[in-house]
């Protein structure tokens, strides 16, 4: 049985065993949220996770990249999304 989620928040700051294809598959999210810090030393979010998440087509949104990022779903499951930086 397949779910949908609204919003995935990727484990681990996207590292690269964080977030399967079978557990995207499952949830198929609208959005991803990857919390990270800028030029962190473990150099997250991996490039796998990554390229799993665009081959599902699924958009990310990154603290690195947007900063402060504000998901707000309606009851249609319409999703609007609002980021300090775009």
């Amino acid at each position: 049985m397949k779910r949908r989620a609204d919003v995935l928040k990727v484990g681990h700051h996207g590292s690269r065993f964080s977030t399967g294809n079978p557990w995207l598959a499952y949830w198929q999210p609208q959005a991803a949220a990857i919390s990270v810090g800028r030029n962190n030393i473990y150099r997250h979010p991996s490039d796998h996770t990554l390229n799993r998440l665009e081959e599902a087509d699924i958009p990310v949104w990154r603290t690195d990249l947007n900063g402060e990022i504000e998901f707000r779903v309606k009851s249609s499951s319409e999703l609007h999304v609002r980021a300090v930086r775009q």
